[in-house]
Formats: C-alpha cells, structure tokens, sequence
C-alpha cells in the first residue's frame, strides 16, 4: 500500500490513515495502545459505509471497563 498511496486521488486520504494505522500496531498490544487505534480506526469509517461494523471505539471501551483493563472516569 505505501507504494500505490501516492497514486490514489480518490481514497488518498483513507490510505495514508491506514498506513498510519499499521505503523502503530505493536506485535502485543496493551489496553490504551488498542483504545487508541480503535479511534484512529473509527475516524476511516467517513471513509467507507458498512452496516456490518460492530467493534467500535465506544463498544472496545465498554469491554475493557467491564473486564476491568482501563480504570473507570469519575466525574470531579
């Protein structure tokens, strides 16, 4: 992909995001490095639709606060 991104007119914009993506991924993840490309996945879907997507930024937070990974906000 990173040697067609500089060809793509129309999609330019969703490769450089999946490449960024890509680079970020770590081979073991830890809880805030998944929330933190869950968001950064999140923000290609204006790139595409998909009625079938489910995992969602606010879907892997409601996981991980109930599987108690990422400590609860408390309104101050």
């Amino acid at each position: 992909m990173t040697s067609l991104a500089p060809y793509l007119r129309v999609k330019k914009q969703l490769a450089n995001a999946v490449l960024e993506i890509i680079k970020l991924h770590p081979s073991r993840m830890t809880p805030d490095e998944l929330l933190l490309l869950s968001e950064k996945v999140d923000a290609t879907a204006r790139f595409n639709y998909s009625k079938r997507r489910s995992n969602t930024y606010t879907r892997v937070n409601d996981f991980l606060r109930l599987a108690g990974l990422v400590p609860v906000e408390t309104e101050g």
